[in-house]
């Protein structure tokens, strides 16, 4: 039996939407095993979900949480869930607008370099979990003209 449940007809996206909002009452008919309401086991789940991005934040932008700070960067983490929830159930893709969002963030304005930091590390991970492209067979490279040679260009 699980530990917290909603009522059937309870609204889902207001669920979700308590879960990012540390100010808001968990959503009618959140209850208990007991079937009463259950803003403590609420609370405990919605930390559980706000520390689990947070480290998954931190697992994508290692660098940024190194320079920021481990208590500076959970606090920024938090500030960015608020404002851009995940849109997947893959936590390797969450946090793609983190490098505007670190331009955007008027404490962090005398650390521009912290947005192109960000942009290196989300450029890593997408190229670190693409797909492998084909060798290059030298033979190719053979048949190029020497006097071509300064105009080639590897894709």
């Amino acid at each position: 039996m699980s530990a917290l449940r909603t009522l059937p007809g309870a609204d889902a996206s207001g669920f979700a939407e308590a879960l990012l909002d540390p100010d808001s009452a968990p959503p009618d008919g959140v209850i208990g095993p007991d079937g009463m309401p259950a803003p403590k086991r609420f609370n405990v789940y919605r930390n559980n979900v706000v520390v689990s991005l947070s480290e998954a934040l931190g697992k994508t932008y290692p660098a940024v949480r190194s320079l920021l700070g481990e208590d500076y960067f959970n606090a920024l983490a938090r500030a960015f869930l608020t404002e851009h929830p995940p849109v997947s159930p893959v936590l390797i893709w969450y946090g793609e607008a983190f490098a505007d969002f670190l331009a955007a963030f008027p404490p962090l304005e005398a650390y521009p370099y912290l947005a192109d930091v960000a942009r290196v590390e989300w450029a890593w991970l997408q190229a670190y979990h693409a797909g492998d492209a084909a060798p290059l067979d030298p033979s190719s490279l053979a048949a190029v003209p020497p006097e071509s040679i300064g105009s080639v260009r590897f894709a």
